[in-house]
């Protein structure tokens, strides 16, 4: 009975304050404003200021700065696609040592782009390995090639061929680059 009361207190508290700060919000200016820059491009910085809504379409449009608890929110970073493709040619990386064996990856390029990837030394010990490199490679070269970048992820049971793997196309890539 205790906890019910308790629990039951709570929630009056709770929805009291809510309807406090809803009504107070709204009566607190009689105006609402919102926070204002000048619109991009316009190559000046001003400092934010506030505008009455009734006065929005007198003026040039401008850029509404969103705002999470008065604190402005961050903005996004866009970073733009480089403007051309690698060098044409066959780049050839590193012999990478990983746990179960080398890895050495040649980079194909067309056109600016990965067209074709070869790895001309991979794990090869008799037995499991073969088996994972086998199975492992041919999807880290197709992913390659979908990726146009050495940003590819690992292949399940294959963590360490894969991260030798794309260490050396790094190498091969930063050659074309």
């Amino acid at each position: 009975m205790k906890q019910a009361l308790i629990g039951l207190a709570i929630i009056i508290a709770i929805g009291g304050y809510v309807w406090w700060s809803m009504s107070n919000a709204s009566t607190s200016s009689g105006t609402a404003t919102t926070t204002t820059e000048t619109p991009l491009g316009s190559g000046t910085s001003a400092p934010s200021e506030s505008i009455n809504p009734a006065s929005v379409g007198t003026t040039a449009p401008t850029m509404t700065t969103p705002t999470i608890g008065g604190v402005p929110a961050p903005t996004p970073v866009v970073t733009p696609a480089p403007a051309s493709g690698y060098k044409n040619g066959a780049f050839t990386g590193p012999v990478v040592e990983s746990v179960y064996g080398p890895v050495q990856v040649v980079a194909t390029i067309s056109g600016g782009k990965i067209t074709s990837v070869a790895v001309p030394v991979f794990p090869n010990s008799p037995g499991n390995t073969t088996v994972i490199s086998n199975r492992s490679l041919p999807i880290l070269k197709q992913e390659t090639i979908t990726a146009q970048s050495a940003k590819v992820d690992n292949v399940s049971g294959a963590t360490q061929t894969s991260d030798a793997f794309r260490v050396s196309l790094s190498a091969a890539l930063s050659l074309a680059s």
